[in-house]
């Protein structure tokens, strides 16, 4: 027997952000991603962490998208506060945008749409 699919009106929504790393230098992007999920788990703890079901999408010339359960974007806002330093580097984490639509994250805040 087939299972059901959850209606959309019972499904988590999700949301986009996109971000941009402020740094001297340029750092690997699998460090700002180590960096972003260990100050949320540090904050927030496993359990958050999981429900707020973090993914990265896409990293390119110090802008990155990050998809994330609607309920927990301010959460990850705090926790690029929280952020100072990865590798000893000085760096801020500043949220350029949300979007409910990836397409639209990537043409509004990644392509030129905000510096």
């Amino acid at each position: 027997m087939k299972q059901k699919l959850l209606k959309p009106s019972l499904r988590e929504k999700k949301r986009y952000l996109v971000y941009q790393v402020i740094s001297e230098k340029n750092i690997n992007p699998n460090n700002i991603k180590e960096s972003i999920l260990k100050t949320f788990k540090e904050y927030f703890g496993n359990i958050i962490l999981s429900k707020a079901d973090i993914r990265f999408i896409d990293y390119k010339e110090n802008k990155g998208i990050i998809r994330i359960n609607n309920k927990y974007l301010d959460n990850l806002r705090a926790s690029f506060c929280l952020l100072g330093k990865v590798n000893k580097e000085e760096i801020i984490v500043r949220s350029l945008g949300v979007s409910g639509m990836i397409n639209k994250a990537r043409s509004k805040f990644m392509n030129g749409g905000v510096s």
